[in-house]
């Protein structure tokens, strides 16, 4: 490249955009900034004088009361709100006033135009002619209120006239019209103090922002120089280049124009093709990737990217790489060198935590925050106010939504889009109600759950925007969908919408293959225990509906209405890297002479549905708690059955399958099983005391490991206890939780959750609350830690820890854990001995 050609380069790429960027600055505050604020201190002093003429208007309303209780007479309470609206006063030097006048027009009271009043104002012309009061009563006549602007006396000097905008209102029993204005020399004056103020300010920023670019001209000055040197010296480098290449341990390719120039000794091992045969071949019957899509990517001579690929040996044999690409020119022409790294499962995932961390740490932990911290007030209107009135409430406070409430509740919403899809019918009317608009219920959501949580039922619910309540049920605000997709497009909601779009059970496989980079990126990052277990049951409860909806399309529609219910760990949402399958199926009650085809078919759906699920890569329960099982593929009326037994017959057998099954949540299909068979289950329970202390039994029999909990691993017995199973630990205070869930009836599944409403509702102090939460998270985050480690090992993921890996504190920790769980088996045997005493 000619040495004029790069400098005009170097002009179009660096100087002009940096002058563009000045004048754009300009550009805006002029015509975009400064209008905008000059707007708005109109729009607010519109509504100031808005504000205040209803403030006289009310005075008049409120005498016209009295007149009609009988109080006072009509002329009376005239002669009263009069005289009190012409003493009011506002305004920093409290000279600003008000005026009335009737429809005739006449002149009622002026503070400071005594000679109007009484006469009529039919022919009154401001200095430019125009009859503002007859203006006034046509415009009130038609809306009802308005907006004149108007040359008028400036306050009480006569002698100087200048511009005014009044808003005016009509008061229909007395026919009188009240109104008060601004003068727009003083907007002037205030829109001048605040230019001068932006233009200042504006002036700083300016400085600053070319002291910047003129720094940055020169850096890249300096940068272009040296990149023009480098550039020559690369030119005579190519033999240096092959040289290198062939001596190094990954492959390496030399590329022009997307066909091979040269390959090392390991391309040749990795493809199984000699030097002369490759040599014969593009880049794309290599590889899975086009090398048309490499080479349109902007690369300057010095930068490299790195992309996945596949080379590909036959259909049977593919190796997964890593392509780092990097520019160079070569006798004036581009070229590529292209280094391929073999990559195995460990590095798989390292490379997926590589180009991943970034975008999670950013963009999916932003999306845990509670909601709380991004709600908004909300607006609210009565169910019989008119649906013009609401309209008008909306454009004023520039909303999009309005609540509608009856009494105390919050029993409707009505949107822009209902006004646009009910309001323009054939019999809508301006006088009719919003009740009959609206949309109701109004969906919510808790001010506690997460904003990923409220982006799934914005998708679900279809709608625009959520009340959110607290902890008593009553709403606080209101978050809208676009306050979500303002916040963050997240990584989650991009691999849920992969899953609902995946048409096999491979694609879902790679989605799911995700999940421990997530979980890697979460827990590195101090995520909750709770939010880890939230996003991954997230991600398993889509996968899972993903493939019974591919399984239905497999086998047809289903003979009558179920539901797949996840019960165990998954039911209660505290899937961890190591959790296998737990899950059940309802079906509808149906005719004894079809039950035996239906329930074929769904032992059928269920084989697919548990089989996919493994290969995806969730494995199968060990223990056969699974709807493939014949067991647990069972009627609605069974499962009634089969509850009744476990509570009735209180073996240690029995209580194990209640605790299994108890923590049930519906995954695909019919809710309503669920909630029918929970309200059953909840009857049942409620005053068998018998069955509760069986519960309470298996709880209190549990035995932590005494090496630990009575001395931190002395070293004769570090030999005898080398591992600790966490799983087996967080079982009593999971179990301890559920007990006071089935007597107190909740509907919670989640232990977190479970917690937080018996502390609510009193059964749990605080400070038991606050120590069972620190103890289940913690023991959660230690799975979590070691099952990534065991990932990244190459090795099966489960739930032991070996003792040795773990400091003094954290085993220090666990001794104080143990106890606490010593504290919940006192409890239990205090409240459930052979009957609830508390």
């Amino acid at each position: 490249m000619s040495k004029k050609n790069r400098t005009r380069g170097f002009f179009i790429g660096v100087i002009l955009p940096s002058v563009l960027t000045i004048l754009l600055f300009i550009i805006t505050i002029f015509f975009v900034i400064i209008p905008s604020f000059e707007n708005m201190i109109i729009d607010r002093k519109k509504e100031m004088i808005l504000e205040l003429t209803q403030t006289a208007w009310s005075l008049m309303d409120e005498y016209n009361t009295d007149a009609e209780n009988g109080l006072l007479s009509i002329d009376e309470a005239k002669k009263v709100a009069s005289s009190k609206i012409e003493k009011i006063r506002y305004g920093s030097t409290s000279e600003d006033y008000f005026w009335i006048i009737d429809k005739q027009p006449n002149m009622i009271m002026h503070p400071y135009r005594k000679d109007l009043i009484g006469g009529s104002l039919a022919n009154y012309r401001d200095s430019n002619g125009k009859k503002l009061f007859v203006e006034a009563v046509k415009n009130v006549e038609e809306t009802g209120d308005a907006y004149i602007d108007y040359f008028w006396q400036w306050k009480n000097d006569s002698s100087k006239i200048v511009p005014k905008l009044s808003y005016v209102k009509l008061f229909e029993p007395w026919d009188w019209i009240v109104g008060t204005g601004i003068y727009l020399e003083d907007v002037r004056d205030e829109i001048d103090a605040m230019e001068r103020s932006v233009l200042w300010f504006s002036l700083i920023i300016l400085l600053i922002i070319s002291f910047i670019l003129i720094y940055s001209i020169r850096n890249s000055l300096k940068i272009e120089k040296r990149r023009q040197n480098i550039a020559k010296t690369l030119k005579h480098s190519r033999n240096k280049y092959q040289s290198l290449v062939n001596a190094g341990v990954d492959g390496t390719l030399i590329l022009r124009k997307g066909r091979i120039l040269f390959a090392n000794k390991k391309i040749n091992e990795l493809t199984s093709f000699s030097s002369n045969q490759l040599l014969n071949k593009n880049f794309d019957e290599i590889f899975d990737v086009s090398w048309d899509d490499i080479v349109s990517k902007d690369m300057d001579d010095q930068k490299s990217f790195s992309i996945d690929a596949k080379i590909i040996l036959n259909s049977d044999e593919i190796i997964d790489v890593v392509l780092v690409v990097s520019k160079l020119i070569v006798d004036g022409t581009d070229s590529y060198i292209v280094i391929v790294k073999e990559i195995g499962s460990k590095l798989i995932i390292e490379n997926e935590i590589s180009t991943l961390s970034v975008e999670i740490q950013t963009n999916l932990l932003l999306m845990n925050q509670p909601i709380k911290s991004v709600i908004k007030s909300f607006y609210q209107c009565g169910s019989e106010t008119k649906i013009v009135d609401a309209v008008s409430l909306m454009k004023r406070k520039k909303i999009a939504y309005i609540f509608v409430s009856l009494l105390d509740d919050i029993v409707g919403i009505i949107t822009t889009g209902d006004l646009r899809d009910r309001v323009l019918q054939a019999d809508f009317q301006t006088d009719m109600p919003v009740s009959k608009f609206m949309s109701s219920p109004v969906i919510s959501i808790d001010e506690n759950s997460l904003l990923y949580e409220a982006k799934l039922l914005f998708a679900n619910k279809n709608i625009s925007f959520l009340a959110v309540k607290n902890r008593s049920q009553k709403i606080i605000g209101v978050i809208s969908k676009s306050d979500i997709y303002d916040i963050q497009k997240n990584t989650l909601s991009f691999l849920i919408k992969q899953i609902e779009d995946a048409e096999d059970v491979f694609s879902l496989k790679r989605i799911n293959d995700k999940v421990p980079t997530i979980v890697n990126s979460l827990e590195a990052s101090g995520a909750k225990a709770q939010n880890i277990t939230r996003i991954i049951s997230s991600l398993l409860d889509s996968i899972t509906q993903r493939v019974i909806s591919l399984a239905i399309e497999q086998i047809g529609k289903p003979p009558c209405k179920f539901a797949f219910i996840a019960v165990g760990s998954e039911g209660r949402m505290e899937q961890t890297l190591a959790t296998d399958q737990d899950n059940a199926i309802i079906y509808e009650n149906v005719a004894e002479e079809i039950e035996e085809d239906v329930r074929n078919y769904f032992l059928k759906l269920a084989n697919i549905i548990n089989t996919d699920i493994n290969k995806i890569g969730i494995k199968l329960c060990d223990g056969d708690v699974m709807a493939k099982n014949p067991k647990w593929t069972q009627s609605l009326s069974q499962w009634k059955d089969y509850f009744a037994l476990w509570i009735s017959d209180c073996s240690s057998q029995n209580i194990l399958n209640f605790n299994i099954f108890y923590d049930f949540r519906t995954i695909f299909g019919e809710k309503s099983f669920v909630n029918d068979l929970r309200s059953h289950v909840n009857e049942l329970a409620y005053n068998s005391d018998l069955f509760f202390f069986h519960m309470s039994s298996e709880i209190v029999k549990y035995k932590q490991p005494l090496s630990i909990f009575g001395n931190i691993i002395s070293e004769t017995k570090k030999s005898e206890v080398e591992t600790i199973d966490i799983k087996k630990i967080l079982v009593p205070i999971v179990a301890f939780v559920r007990i006071y869930s089935v007597k107190n009836q909740l509907s919670e599944t989640n232990t977190l959750s479970r917690l937080a409403k018996l502390q609510q509702i009193g059964v749990l102090d605080k400070s038991k609350y606050n120590e069972i939460v620190l103890s289940y998270n913690y023991l959660m985050l230690i799975r979590f830690k070691y099952q990534v480690r065991q990932l990244f090992n190459n090795s099966n993921t489960d739930n032991i820890v070996k003792v040795d890996q773990l400091t003094k504190i954290q085993l220090s920790t666990v001794k104080k854990i143990f106890s606490e769980i010593s504290s919940l088996k006192t409890k239990l045997e205090s409240d459930f001995s052979m009957g609830v005493k508390t």
